[in-house]
């Protein structure tokens, strides 16, 4: 990859940054409330997200100490491990950086 082709990505990552960052990714509290299914409007009327954690399953690394940090004894492999938040329709409106390690909000 050649330094043109750098700087072409990087021009078009700003680019969509500027066009894109403006698009609201929280749905106001009157959309999600009327986008509740029923049984949560019943049992659950004031959720507004879902907090889960969510694994992916990634090589193996070659150094033994990250690699015993990166087992998950659920998946039985390796992962990599970050939170997510999903609207009560089911839309996923949150998502974070993976890390490694037993997270907390994968427990």
């Amino acid at each position: 990859q050649s330094p043109a082709d750098d700087m072409d990505q990087t021009t078009w990552i700003n680019f969509m940054y500027l066009r894109l960052a403006t698009i609201p990714i929280w749905p106001t509290p009157q959309s999600v409330h009327s986008n509740l299914p029923a049984a949560f409007k019943e049992h659950y009327p004031s959720t507004f997200i879902i907090s889960d954690c969510t694994r992916s399953r990634c090589t193996a690394t070659d150094s033994m100490p990250l690699q015993l940090q990166m087992y998950s004894s659920y998946k039985a492999h390796t992962t990599l491990k970050g939170p997510v938040g999903i609207s009560p329709s089911g839309a996923v409106s949150f998502t974070s950086s993976f890390f490694t390690g037993e997270g907390r909000c994968c427990s």
